[in-house]
């Protein structure tokens, strides 16, 4: 009886962490989704081409509403999105207020640009 208790407990908890992972999984390849169709994004490709251009503040303005209505609306669970150039410096976002800061030390910054 202890036998078979056993073995039925493990296998629940099998089933369980199956599960989880099939979840951790799908949710690793929404992100990847997700950030290849940021990256494919014409309005963001030709926003930040203006931007690096020029600086062109209204190409900021329409890319960061363009973030916010487009993309972050799209999914709650996304808190907030920054686009960086290749400096480190954040060129848009979806809060104003990170707009300029340096991401350059950042570990995400420096793996992601290798």
């Amino acid at each position: 009886l202890k036998t078979n208790l056993k073995a039925e407990i493990e296998h629940g908890m099998m089933l369980f962490i199956e599960a989880k992972e099939g979840q951790i999984f799908a949710y690793f390849d929404a992100l990847e989704s997700r950030t290849l169709d940021f990256a494919s994004d014409s309005f963001i490709i030709e926003s930040l081409e203006k931007i690096n251009e020029n600086g062109s503040k209204q190409a900021i303005k329409d890319l960061n509403t363009h973030l916010i209505m487009n993309k972050q609306a799209l999914d709650p669970s996304i808190a907030g999105i920054i686009i960086i150039d290749l400096k480190g410096i954040i060129v848009a976002a979806t809060d104003d207020d990170e707009l300029g800061d340096d991401e350059s030390d950042d570990e995400y910054f420096i793996e992601g640009k290798k």
